[in-house]
């Protein structure tokens, strides 16, 4: 019976006369087991999948900008990311993350004034899981730039309100300021109500835009930010389009002007969002707004002379997606990956059992 083993290109190779015959002589369980062993062996050594572990800084020296693809509410994803973001020249670089902008305030609050009688980690939920990267970055003093539009039900008007507060605000602006503070939640039964508010707040913003940005001074880009963000949010809420407003054109839009800001600012950008929006070839066939397309994707575009890398973090035993979009490159993982290691795997390569995803990510991220 022909043994067969992997090559460092993925092709089988039959193994020598000695070694089939070392297999034949043991039982069937220590076949399996020196077949897996041979297989690793390959897959560790192999210059494509490396242990995360071993690599070093300079492995992404030649991005400009990168970005990490989660699945919410995977346990340890904050620590891959941290591990990702250590790696990356943290000190030129601006970290980016997927939670609403109005997250920018407390956390300037409690990253650069050290504000921990009135904010602090636990107040953070970045879209739905743990605050754990929050943490991280806390602890190494690097600020993240929250990127997305606000969530719908719930968002922080405090800080804002005493931005004005702190400033010599009189007439029409006091009176309008006023009126947003008192604005109830974008929630059953006052919902559509409430929006239409909040809509004819922003026109009146909007309108008065030069006036609120000489009383803000140096916070007016801040607050500019925030009612961007709101705006972003309403329009996204009306998308007709389906899929919307996860999927709506109007947050990825907002996005993009967020992070392109940053872009323009910073010499490396790191972007943590959710996988689909990571995407740098286009949207997933599951996602069905046409008018949508991934951040990744329009940053690629945007910045054609930018050296951009797609990391798509996926943890096998959590996975809810990977297994079902790509089932042959999920068992290819499985069979030849020990669970207990952090793998990264640069998917480009002759003969790459990863085809599939080549152009739309660049990396593999296995923990």
């Amino acid at each position: 019976m022909a043994i067969m083993a992997v090559n460092k290109t993925n092709r089988f190779v039959r193994l020598s006369r000695v070694e089939a015959d070392f297999c034949m002589i043991g039982n069937c369980k220590f076949c399996i087991l020196y077949y897996l062993f041979l297989c690793l062996l390959v897959v560790e050594t192999k210059g494509q999948i490396m242990d995360l572990d071993s690599i070093k800084s300079d492995y992404f020296k030649k991005y400009d900008i990168v970005f990490i693809g989660e699945q919410h509410k995977i346990q340890s994803t904050g620590r891959i990311e941290f591990k990702l973001i250590n790696l990356i020249n943290y000190d030129i670089t601006k970290v980016c993350v997927e939670a609403p902008v109005d997250f920018n305030l407390p956390i300037e609050f409690l990253f650069k004034k050290e504000d921990t009688i009135h904010y602090n980690l636990s107040e953070f939920i970045q879209n739905g899981h743990s605050y754990e990267l929050l943490g991280y970055l806390y602890n190494i003093h690097v600020m993240p730039k929250a990127i997305d539009v606000l969530k719908v039900e719930n968002f922080y008007k405090e800080a804002i309100i005493n931005i004005y507060k702190s400033k010599e605000v009189s007439g029409d602006l006091k009176n309008e300021i006023s009126a947003f503070a008192d604005i109830g939640i974008i929630k059953f039964p006052f919902r559509f109500k409430n929006m239409n508010k909040y809509g004819i707040f922003l026109d009146n913003f909007y309108k008065r835009r030069a006036e609120h940005c000489r009383v803000l001074g140096q916070d007016s880009t801040k607050v500019i930010e925030y009612f961007e963000a709101l705006d972003a949010m309403l329009f996204a809420e009306n998308d007709l389009n389906k899929d919307a407003p996860i999927f709506s054109k109007f947050r990825e839009e907002f996005m993009l002007k967020m992070i392109s800001k940053e872009i323009d600012k910073f010499l490396k950008v790191i972007s943590i969002n959710g996988l689909a929006h990571v995407s740098l070839g286009g949207k997933d066939t599951d996602i069905k707004n046409d008018n949508w397309t991934p951040l990744a994707s329009m940053v690629k575009n945007s910045f054609p002379s930018k050296n951009i890398c797609s990391i798509f973090l996926l943890n096998p035993e959590q996975d809810k997606f990977f297994r079902k979009d790509y089932p042959k490159e999920f068992a290819f993982i499985c069979n030849n990956f020990k669970l207990n290691k952090t793998y990264i795997i640069d998917i480009d390569y002759p003969d790459s059992p990863f085809k599939n995803l080549i152009g739309k990510y660049t990396h593999i991220v296995v923990f």
